[in-house]
C-alpha cells in the first residue's frame, strides 16, 4: 500500500512538475521570442565621435548614449571614436567608400571640406525655429554653410591660457598682457626644484605637434601679432605668414624653446594629451589651450582644484582668440535621420548641457544652458573674458590644409632646421599656391 501510494505521489509529482516546466517553458519562449522582435526593430545608430575617445569627456558621452537609450529602447547608439587630429582625414575616407556613419562629428575648420563631400543633410529639415533660436547666435553663424545648415553646435571653448594660480601667488607673479611679460613669467617659472643642478619644471607646455591641435594654438599666437595666416582683402584672399608680423610671431614660438629654454624638451613630439600631462604632472605653469583642457587636467589630478586660473592670450599688437566649436552632422545617406534628430535633441537638453560643462569644461552652445553656468567659476574667467575677441576660421575648403602647413614652419624653428625667416616664407609661397589652385578650380567649374 504504501508502494502504491508512493508511486501515486510520484506519478503526482511528475505531472505538477511537467505542467510546471511546461508552462515556464512556454512564458520563456514567449518572453524571447517578443526580446527578439524588439531587437530586430532596433536602430543602430552610429556615431563618430572625437570626444568619446578623450577624458573625462568619454565617460560622460557615455552615459548620456545609456540614459537616452534607456528612454528610447528602438534606438541603439554605437560609437565610433576617432582622434580629433584624425577625423577629417577619416571622414573623407568613409565618404569615398560609401560608408558614412549615420551622425557625425563636424567642425569648422573643416566644415568646408565635408560641405563639399556632399556628405551632410541639412539640417534646417528636421530641427524648427524655435529650436534652433536657442543657439548661440554666434553658433548657428558657423554652422551655415551656403544657406545649408551643416552641423548642429553642440559645445564651444574659446582659447586662451591656463596657469598654475598658486605658483604665481608664491613667486607674487602678475597675470602677463602682453607677450614680453609673458616671456619674463616663463623665465620666472622654469626652474630646478630639488637643488640637482637640473631644470625639472618649466613655464609652458607648449603643443608643438603638426595636426590641428598644434595648428590652431599658434595661429591664435600669429593673429596676436597682428598677422593672419588666411583672410579676405580686396576681393581675394591673401596670407600674411611672411610680413614682418608673421617672422615675428614665428621667431617668437620658436625662441620659448630654442633660445630661452621655458619650454620641456621634445616640443615637436608634444600633441595635447602629452601636454595635459605635463599639466598634471606639475611639470609646466601654463599651457595655451581651451577651456576643456582644465577638465581634462582636474580629471587627471584633483589635486589641482583651485589651483588652476584662465587668462587671455597675450598682446602682440592685440588680444585674439578662436573660437571652437563642436558640432554634429548628419550623412546626407543615413536611412535614420528621424532616430538621429531624436539623438541631437535629447543632447541638447538643458540638464545635459550643463552636466556637459561641469565634467568637461565645454561651454553650452545654448543660452538657457549658458547663463547657467557663464560666470559660475572663477577658473574660467579668461575663457569668458575671451570671447568678446573671438574671431572665426576662414570658410574655405582648403582651410583644413592649415594644420600641416603651418605646423611645418613652426616645427622648422622648434628644431632649429630652418631660420624663422625662411620658414615663413615657405608657409606662405604654399599657401599662396593652394589659394591659386582654387581659383583655378573655380573658374573652371
Amino acid at each position: 500500500m504504501k508502494y502504491v501510494k508512493g508511486v501515486i505521489f510520484m506519478v503526482v509529482f511528475f505531472m505538477v512538475t511537467g505542467c510546471t516546466d511546461t508552462e515556464h517553458q512556454e512564458t520563456t519562449e514567449s518572453d524571447f521570442q517578443k526580446e527578439t522582435e524588439i531587437s530586430a526593430k532596433k536602430v543602430v545608430l552610429k556615431v563618430l565621435s572625437t570626444t568619446i575617445v578623450e577624458s573625462p569627456e568619454k565617460e560622460l558621452e557615455q552615459q548620456l548614449a545609456e540614459t537616452f537609450m534607456a528612454a528610447n529602447k528602438d534606438i541603439v547608439i554605437e560609437y565610433i571614436g576617432v582622434p580629433i587630429n584624425n577625423v577629417s582625414t577619416q571622414l573623407s575616407t568613409l565618404a569615398i567608400e560609401d560608408n558614412m556613419p549615420d551622425i557625425f562629428v563636424n567642425l569648422p575648420e573643416f566644415r568646408n571640406k565635408l560641405y563639399d563631400l556632399d556628405i551632410i543633410a541639412d539640417l534646417r529639415r528636421f530641427f524648427d525655429d524655435s529650436f534652433l533660436e536657442q543657439i548661440y547666435p554666434e553658433l548657428m553663424i558657423e554652422a551655415i554653410q551656403d544657406e545649408e545648415m551643416v552641423f548642429l553646435p553642440w559645445s564651444m571653448v574659446s582659447m586662451g591660457v591656463i596657469y598654475r594660480t598658486d605658483w604665481f601667488e608664491e613667486k607674487k607673479l602678475t597675470v602677463p598682457k602682453d607677450w614680453s611679460a609673458f616671456l619674463e613669467v616663463a623665465k620666472a617659472l622654469t626652474e630646478d626644484t630639488n637643488g640637482d643642478g637640473v631644470i625639472d619644471r618649466w613655464g609652458l607646455a607648449l603643443v608643438g605637434a603638426k595636426n590641428n591641435s598644434g595648428a590652431v594654438r599658434f595661429t591664435n599666437v600669429l593673429r596676436s601679432f597682428g598677422a593672419y595666416e588666411l583672410r579676405y582683402a580686396d576681393h581675394q584672399w591673401v596670407t600674411d605668414m611672411d610680413s614682418p608680423e608673421g617672422i615675428a610671431a614665428l621667431t617668437y614660438y620658436g625662441e620659448l624653446y630654442t633660445k630661452h629654454k621655458v619650454v620641456p624638451p621634445g616640443p615637436v613630439e608634444v600633441s595635447y594629451e602629452e601636454a595635459i600631462e605635463w599639466m598634471k604632472n606639475e611639470k609646466t605653469a601654463m599651457m595655451i589651450t581651451g577651456s576643456h583642457a582644465m577638465a581634462s587636467i582636474l580629471a587627471k589630478n584633483p589635486g589641482l582644484k583651485g589651483k588652476l586660473g584662465s587668462f587671455l592670450i597675450p598682446m602682440g599688437s592685440q588680444h585674439t582668440s578662436t573660437l571652437g566649436i563642436h558640432g554634429y552632422s548628419i550623412a546626407k545617406t543615413s536611412p535614420h535621420k528621424e532616430e538621429a534628430v531624436r539623438f541631437l535633441r535629447f543632447l541638447l537638453e538643458k540638464d545635459n548641457q550643463i552636466r556637459w560643462f561641469e565634467q568637461t569644461g565645454r561651454i553650452p552652445s545654448t543660452v538657457y544652458a549658458g547663463e547657467v553656468v557663464l560666470g559660475r567659476d572663477d577658473a574660467y574667467s579668461g575663457f569668458y573674458e575671451a570671447f568678446q575677441y573671438i574671431e572665426p576660421f576662414p570658410r574655405v575648403s582648403y582651410y583644413a590644409d592649415m594644420p600641416d602647413i603651418l605646423g611645418q614652419a613652426y616645427q622648422q624653428v622648434l628644431t632649429e632646421s630652418q631660420e624663422p625667416r625662411i620658414a615663413a616664407k615657405e608657409a606662405a609661397n604654399r599657401i599662396r599656391q593652394i589659394i591659386d589652385n582654387s581659383n583655378i578650380k573655380n573658374e573652371q567649374e
